[in-house]
């Protein structure tokens, strides 16, 4: 119970800084940028 606790305690900061390293997220809206899927589809 205590690890589980713990995961729900830190894993939305994790989740929101990760969001801020993606070229994927809109930070200013909050959701996933229009072209996001677009850009992960692309070939590399």
């Amino acid at each position: 119970d205590d690890d589980v606790d713990r995961i729900l305690e830190v894993f939305p900061q994790i989740v929101a800084n990760l969001r801020k390293l993606s070229p994927y997220w809109d930070s200013e809206k909050n959701e996933p940028r229009p072209d996001a899927r677009a850009m992960l589809e692309r070939p590399a």
